[in-house]
């Protein structure tokens, strides 16, 4: 039967393969590109743009992966209305719009950059909505206790 700590679980497992394919992605990504340019036969200056909007990246998508296992972590021990998770939603809302910013700045040179661009933007605002539901509820929480 499918319940609550087998989502979590779950959730937690797949932040945990998403930092082993960030690490990864970090060493392969230049031949990936390398690969990829000889491959479709595109612009030999092309894994150079990729590479130098993909590295800056990488620091905020750690970042974000670490906030979210710390999220994850904090909802499974039924902490959720806390002040540390508005924390943990605020980082990873401003480590995705950093990145949708480099993304951006990266669409002038490879237009793919755009599409990641929209889903970091995506994300930000997303996980910006959740820090604010769970502010209002942690600031309601602190009044009734008053």
């Amino acid at each position: 039967m499918w319940n609550l700590k087998k989502s979590i679980n779950l959730s937690l497992f797949i932040t945990y393969l998403f930092m082993l394919i960030l690490v990864a992605m970090i060493f392969l990504m230049p031949w990936m590109v390398s690969w990829y340019v000889e491959t479709m036969g595109r612009d030999e200056n092309l894994p150079t743009f990729i590479m130098v909007a993909f590295y800056p990246c990488v620091p905020f998508c750690a970042i974000t992966l670490w906030s979210l296992r710390n999220f994850l972590i904090n909802v499974k021990k039924n902490e959720i209305f806390e002040q540390k998770n508005v924390r943990h939603t605020r980082v990873i809302s401003n480590c995705c719009m950093i990145v949708a910013l480099i993304t951006f700045v990266g669409g002038f040179y490879y237009n793919p950059f755009y599409l990641v661009c929209l889903a970091a933007a995506f994300f930000f605002l997303n996980a910006r909505i959740i820090a604010n539901v769970l502010e209002t509820e942690v600031q309601n929480r602190e009044n009734s206790e008053k």
